[in-house]
């Protein structure tokens, strides 16, 4: 009795034979049995299994099928998995040696057989080759068996081929493609070969008409062609594919059974987005936004529809100062110290010493049409604007990603630096506003206290005054530098040309819409000089009243320091003077002199409004930055 090895786990099993009383004998020992003992353990840590996954070979041309065996488990070591041959193909009729064995190697999942028909010249039906797995302790077994279809090419009447007669196909113009089903042989009847379709690109979405899967050859014609015409579709894509695979059908045999073709976007990259000096712990800021602290315009990220290349050469940096009527006054080329990221979707622009040579000033950044995507089309970066604008837009976030739909043209952008611009006016002013005036005190206190490196103006020690990356009290000393320097020259950046490049042409420009004296664009220092003008031969530009300057008339006191502002405009309130100013105002500060400035709440004086609500009282006073505690915050670099 020959047990069957069945892979199966079991408990032993028993044979028991009984012999049972009949004529001419008597019974001695009547009974008596065998025992199988079972030799699977537990269920198996590894499972194979086997896929033709090209079922069908021919002899024309060689075209191969191929099996593959596939594992599920540990693959930590090799493995081999053991099979059968069967089939109506004999050994002679493809190329491989079968061994009954294939050795799946560590660290991998699956292995391929391949099976490569000889072109021989008998006149044969199709022949098969059929693989079956067989058991072993080392696994267990899920699919176990697969077949492959070989061709013979011997019968012309039968064998049907496809090819792709024109593989390239484009969205640009719609440009089809074309398959061509041929046949040879008798052409007397009609012919409906079979297909497949599979690929990356997808009927209706990216091509029409949607496949029949089968085509017929006419009576007296050896081909057909089946088109696949693109759609034009709005959508950043990378090439997609169209495969057609013949089936195989009794009225035919297969000759060469696949073909591909191609379908091209069209789509032009564009910049999708810009971020000025990214990091976790600063605001996010883009296209024609300020940067308030010590940094500058250090690192410029700018973001692209997809994948493009680029040299860096392929990108200017100029530094330019605006007047009030959007004329440029000043440009200063400026190379980057670096460009990266080619061949992906992103860019870093950075700038060495940026804290020392990029402050202060907006940089026109100028993405040139050099920059392509992998299919060589050059960045779209022509703004939807007038001519007159292309280059010169306030609000780039619009125009820079829609672009003109055709390759070419520059993407030009501003960010900017303004330290110690860390507020604008009123409660709700958080952003940077082009001016350096008393409420960014305010701002500067509240970003300290966050530790947000908006407030990073300098490292330690006294002469350390590169940003560092951490918010600490030296900053303090920092911010209080920059601040009364640029209050001391006026220091403050124009507004951007607006859409449509006004103030740009090269005739008599056409002047901007000026900021009303209530608009919170406008410097609080600036409307001080307006009601309060500086004396003569001070600079109007110096926003600060002028006090001291000369003895007081005769017969009155010297004012006090705190006392020291100008009358507020009509209808305005009077804030006292913060008392970093208010020492400024007095000498206590080296360098800038005895000024002070008068900072006005931007909305008009209600009487009847509850004094708890007017956030601005005279005498409430601004916070003295000077007193702030020192931060232990850490590193963020």
């Amino acid at each position: 009795m020959t047990p069957i090895d069945d892979g199966e786990q079991e408990s032993n099993e028993t044979v028991v034979l009984n012999l049972v009383n009949g004529p001419g004998y008597a019974r001695g020992t009547s009974v008596a049995g065998v025992t199988i003992t079972d030799n699977d353990v537990g269920p198996p840590a590894v499972w194979v299994s086997v896929a033709a996954t090209d079922a069908s070979a021919a002899e024309q041309d060689g075209d191969p099928a191929e099996f593959t065996v596939t594992r599920a488990g540990p693959t930590d070591a090799a493995l081999t998995v053991y099979y059968a041959v069967g089939g109506t193909a004999e050994s002679g009729d493809y190329e491989e040696v079968l061994t009954g064995q294939v050795v799946i190697p560590a660290a991998l999942t699956s292995v391929t057989i391949p099976i490569t028909p000889v072109d021989d010249p008998a006149d044969e039906p199709l022949e098969t080759v059929v693989l079956t797995l067989t058991g072993h302790p080392t696994y267990g077994v899920a699919a176990r068996t697969a077949t492959v279809t070989i061709a013979d090419n011997d019968d012309e009447s039968l064998i049907v081929s496809i090819a792709a007669s024109d593989p390239d196909a484009a969205e640009q113009g719609t440009d089809p493609g074309e398959f061509t089903v041929t046949r040879t042989g008798p052409t007397g009847a009609a012919l409906t070969v079979y297909y497949s379709v599979r690929g990356s690109a997808g009927a209706g979405a990216d091509y029409t008409p949607a496949l029949a899967s089968h085509v017929e050859i006419p009576a007296g014609q050896a081909s057909a062609t089946i088109h696949i015409t693109p759609v034009d579709d709005a959508e950043d894509e990378t090439d997609e594919t169209v495969i057609l695979t013949l089936t195989a059908d009794p009225a035919y045999v297969l000759g060469t059974a696949e073909a591909t073709v191609t379908i091209a976007d069209n789509e032009l990259p564009v910049v999708v987005d810009v971020t000025l000096n990214p990091h976790p712990a600063r605001p996010v800021r883009g296209v024609a936004e300020i940067d308030p602290s010590g940094l500058g315009v250090k690192t410029v990220r700018v973001a692209f529809s997809e994948a493009v290349t680029f040299a860096p050469g392929d990108v200017t940096a100029e530094k330019v100062a605006f007047d009030a009527l959007g004329r440029e006054t000043s440009v200063v080329a400026v190379v980057p110290a670096s460009v990266g990221g080619s061949g992906t979707n992103e860019m870093t622009i950075t700038f060495a010493d940026a804290w020392q040579t990029m402050v202060d000033t907006w940089v026109r950044i100028t993405l040139l049409d050099t920059i392509t995507d992998a299919h060589g089309h050059g960045l779209d970066g022509e703004p939807a604007a007038d001519s007159a604008g292309l280059h010169y837009i306030r609000d780039a976030r619009l125009d820079l990603s829609s672009g003109n739909g055709a390759a070419g043209g520059e993407a030009v952008f501003y960010v900017g630096s303004l330290r110690a611009d860390l507020r604008g006016f009123g409660p709700d002013g958080d952003m940077p506003n082009g001016t350096v005036d008393s409420w960014d005190i305010t701002g500067f206190t509240q970003k300290y206290l966050a530790g947000s490196l908006d407030a990073d103006f300098r490292g330690f020690g006294p002469d350390a005054e590169e940003p560092n990356g951490t918010v600490n009290s030296w900053d303090i000393n920092g911010f209080t530098s920059r601040y009364t320097q640029a209050i001391a020259a006026g220091t403050r950046l124009e507004d951007l040309p607006t859409a449509g490049g006004q103030g740009l042409a090269a005739a008599a420009p056409v002047p901007l819409p000026l900021l009303a004296a209530d608009s919170p664009k406008e410097s609080a220092t600036s409307r001080a000089a307006d009601s309060a003008p500086a004396p003569t031969g001070r600079p109007e530009a110096v926003l600060l009243a002028e006090v001291a300057a000369a003895p007081a008339p005769a017969g009155e006191a010297e004012p006090a320091a705190s006392s020291l502002v100008a009358e507020p405009p009509p209808g305005r309130q009077l804030t006292r003077v913060p008392s970093v100013l208010q020492r400024i105002a007095a000498g206590e500060e080296p360098g800038v002199g005895r000024r002070a400035a008068a900072a006005w709440d931007v909305s008009p004086r209600t009487e009847d409004r509850p004094a708890a609500e007017d956030p601005l009282e005279a005498g409430d006073g601004l916070v003295d930055v000077l007193s702030l505690p020192a931060l232990n915050l850490p590193t963020v670099l």
